[in-house]
């Protein structure tokens, strides 16, 4: 059954990659991390107060055993590294899913990887504006600095 749980998050995370307009950023790998960092926190510290976990033992998964440190402190390392790893491959999915919109959608990839489609200095058509604005507004990830250049305003 754990097995079944796991894939079944893994399959979710693709799905979810490959069919929605949310960017991936290299700079997210921060979230797992810390997360993981809390999970080993409280790893630790259940285990020093002597918690007990499922059948009665000092461990929920027999990797995270304190009572032989080295090796739970080299699965936490590869947990960290892992994710590092992750991310990086879900960043180069992401990049994978705009490339592939792009040339099936038009030559929009410019909007899509959030810089202007258009020659510095002059100002936006509508249509690009549109499109740029559109893109941007779905996931939120525009900056004043950014509406105001394509306002045009200096």
């Amino acid at each position: 059954m754990s097995r079944l749980k796991h894939s079944l998050n893994t399959v979710y995370v693709l799905f979810e990659l490959a069919f929605n307009g949310m960017p991936i950023r290299v700079f997210h790998v921060i979230y797992p991390l810390f997360l993981g960092a809390i999970y080993t926190a409280f790893n630790a510290t259940y285990f020093i107060n002597n918690g007990v976990g499922p059948g009665g033992r000092p461990y929920a998964y027999y990797v995270m055993d304190w009572r032989n440190p080295i090796v739970s402190a080299l699965t936490c390392s590869m947990g960290f590294v892992m994710t590092t790893v992750v991310q990086g491959i879900l960043y180069g999915l992401y990049r994978l899913r705009v490339y592939v919109h792009a040339k099936t959608m038009g030559n929009n990839y410019s909007a899509l990887a959030n810089s202007p489609n258009h020659v510095e200095g002059e100002a936006a058509s509508d249509s690009e504006m549109e499109g740029i604005l559109t893109c941007r507004s779905r996931t939120n990830s525009y900056s004043s600095t950014e509406l105001i250049e394509l306002e045009g305003v200096e």
